[in-house]
């Protein structure tokens, strides 16, 4: 069917010789936009505006591709020509030796402490694994700069189209609110035409732009994915939905998804299909997380090293996970309306959790903050008395080395100590945060103060370090989620797929939970006019949830019959 295609399409097909009367009429209407795929255009439109503007993208992807290109060339020349060896035995005690008697080093790193020839001092397996390495990640920054190239000309179309139409300049798209940057576009749309069946408004803009987001939001809601390894020992409770994970899911279930009219692809439905892609995309992870791994822990480790090197108690810091993001994160929610969420209940959610400090932990760690304070006000007096006291030697290492230690080692330890006379108030924060995240289980209510509700909320809410080793360690553990438990899952994947699909005009087949279809999916306890069966529902009414957000964010929009009857039933309870 062609519903769905834009204006442009049909106005494309007429005829050479002669017009009639209606394509003139729609190519009136029309002015007509060359927009192909409408999803992809307003994916752009939005992308523009969430990236500030022209100026900010092509900014912005430059210093990445710079970023990367550093990375690569930094990493090559620690790995390939740095001789660690050298470097730490020669380097190091001639140093030491030309400190004690106040002359300078003879030792230059560059000159002798570097190969001249790097691929003659080492295995033959090291030199294969480090030169594939940067020859993959060499060929991604060519492929990025092309890209960067080949985007330019859309994004200056966009430029012009926010300038023209819209008349937004770049400033204005940094100033002005999304909503109304959409009202805009529904306003166009009485002198340019870009749906042929009808005018979208501001929830059919959305749900393209987010029609495969929304359902993996249905998926993780109903649990249809399968995330967890069985077969590993203390594994059974772990969920693998990190940022490498989801990845992979979303090039095997939605990649090709949908047809050229935003349908699903009868082929779809093919569970032994999405089982090999699934199994296809663990294979090509398994040989490529070596490479992948040394990648990440390069760019990390040069992006983060000064930071927690100044901040030592920035490692205990939080923040919430890559599967509590989309576990909170509502049907047709744009990502920087979830990221403020977030934002906001993180001063909230951190609260919560300071509200529990582990007394043994505060004592354990008030001892060691006071013998490595002891410690490090002996290095700053020999400092004091005379500063070539810093390069006397304890341990094999100068006074110098050891007051950077043990100043780290001081605020690690400061950060880890409880404070004293706080009000126990757990039930009253934990209700801030819901204010925010909109996230709350029946198991939760009135129990912020037991231990398993901590512990949950610590699983969603965890350290930086331990998200950051969580992501890390699932680049090896990638292939076997994705071998085993995800394709054990793919009947379900499907199943929800066929029953949670509804095909709206002038939009395509959407997730039904992000149409918000109260008539079919509605609880009536969250404000819905009917009570739809369980399995059809959403789980702690995500779905009306979703949609007085949505409504809340886009006020010039007219919900439809359900709609207003759940604005209604709420109205009365004021």
């Amino acid at each position: 069917e062609d519903d769905d295609r834009d204006a442009s399409t049909y106005a494309a097909g007429s005829s050479p010789n002669g017009e009639s009367e209606g394509n003139l009429l729609l190519k009136e209407r029309a002015r007509s936009l060359r927009i192909d795929n409408l999803d992809a255009w307003f994916t752009s439109l939005y992308d523009y505006y969430h990236d500030k503007g022209f100026y900010c993208i092509v900014t912005s992807r430059v210093v990445n591709l710079l970023t990367l290109g550093f990375t690569i060339v930094f990493s090559a020349w620690l790995l390939l020509f740095v001789d660690w060896r050298y470097l730490s035995t020669e380097c190091a005690e001639d140093a030491r030796g030309r400190a004690s008697a106040g002359a300078e080093g003879t030792c230059d790193v560059l000159r002798d402490a570097t190969f001249a020839s790097p691929l003659s001092h080492r295995s033959t397996l090291a030199n294969v694994v480090v030169v594939t390495y940067l020859l993959i990640f060499s060929l991604y920054w060519t492929w990025s700069l092309a890209r960067l190239a080949t985007d330019l000309r859309p994004l200056l179309e966009m430029r012009s189209f926010c300038n023209n139409k819209l008349q937004l300049s770049d400033r204005d798209v940094q100033a002005r609110p999304w909503p109304e940057v959409v009202a805009r576009v529904v306003h166009l749309q009485a002198t340019t035409r870009l749906c042929i069946t009808k005018d979208l408004n501001e929830h059919d803009i959305v749900a393209r732009i987010m029609r495969k987001e929304n359902y993996l939001l249905g998926m993780i809601n109903r649990d249809v994915l399968g995330l967890t390894l069985t077969g590993l020992p203390g594994a059974r409770r772990t969920r693998w939905l990190t940022t490498c994970v989801r990845w992979n899911l979303e090039w095997a279930v939605f990649h090709g998804m949908f047809d050229d009219d935003f349908s699903i692809r009868p082929s779809f439905y093919d569970v032994r299909a999405l089982r090999k892609r699934m199994r296809t995309l663990a294979v090509i992870n398994l040989v490529l997380s070596p490479f992948i791994a040394i990648f990440m822990a390069t760019y990390f480790a040069l992006r983060d090293a000064e930071r927690f090197y100044r901040h030592p108690a920035a490692v205990g810091a939080r923040s919430w996970s890559p599967e509590s993001r989309w576990k909170l994160r509502e049907f047709n929610e744009l990502k920087h309306f979830h990221e403020h969420r977030l934002t906001a209940a993180h001063k909230h959610a951190t609260k919560y959790l300071s509200q529990f400090p582990s007394p043994v932990v505060s004592m354990i760690a008030k001892f060691v903050s006071y013998v490595v304070g002891a410690f490090a006000a002996m290095c700053i007096a020999c400092a004091l008395i005379d500063d070539d006291l810093l390069h006397a030697e304890v341990f094999g290492r100068d006074l110098l080395w050891h007051t950077a230690v043990l100043g780290t080692l001081l605020a690690a330890s400061r950060g880890m100590i409880g404070e004293a006379n706080k009000v126990f108030e757990p039930n009253r924060l934990m209700a801030e945060v819901v204010s925010h995240t909109h996230y709350l289980p029946r198991r939760w209510r009135d129990a912020a103060h037991k231990a398993e509700v901590q512990a949950e909320f610590e699983e969603m809410f965890p350290f930086k370090a331990a998200t950051f080793a969580k992501e890390m360690l699932s680049i090896f553990v990638a292939p076997f989620v994705l071998w085993y438990p995800l394709c054990e899952s793919a009947p379900e994947i499907v199943s929800f797929v066929r029953n949670f699909t509804v095909h709206r005009q002038g939009v395509g087949d959407v997730c039904s939970l992000s149409a918000f279809d109260f008539r079919r999916h509605g609880n009536a306890k969250y404000g819905a006019g009917t009570t739809a069966r369980k399995p059809a529902r959403s789980k702690q009414g995500k779905m009306e949830k979703s949609f007085l957000s949505f409504h809340a964010q886009y006020p010039t929009w007219e919900p439809d019959e359900g709609g207003r009857e759940v604005i209604a039933s709420l109205n009365g309870f004021k």
